[in-house]
């Protein structure tokens, strides 16, 4: 069994145990956890533990990762601006100032009434 059919495999299910993959590749589970070390020194899978199995999943490629962090710095910079714009839009020297207009606007509509 190749690297491919490994890679085929956790293309199809994110995230599979070591005897999961052998099983499903029908190779023994001392061929599957080579492959899957040998793939993941070379940066193309990696695991995390769950108990005392490992669950093994691909790992994104660097364009992968590139447009994840760009695509998280967007929504920082949103979400700052939008923060930004709440905040001048109902800061209290905005709304005071707002109420002063209103009133004196007031004022002078009552004034020309008379």
């Amino acid at each position: 069994m190749s690297e491919e059919g490994v890679r085929s495999l956790l293309s199809r299910e994110p995230s599979l145990t070591t005897l999961e993959v052998s099983s499903k590749l029908k190779i023994s589970r001392n061929t599957a956890i080579k492959l899957l070390e040998i793939m993941r020194t070379k940066g193309l899978v990696d695991y995390r533990r769950v108990g005392p199995a490992k669950l093994w999943f691909l790992k994104p490629s660097a364009d992968e990762e590139r447009i994840k962090a760009q695509e998280k710095a967007y929504k920082t910079v949103e979400a700052t601006r939008d923060e930004v714009r709440e905040r001048l839009a109902f800061s209290g020297p905005t709304v005071e100032l707002i109420e002063k207009t209103l009133r004196e606007m007031e004022k002078e509509i009552k004034r020309k009434k008379k």
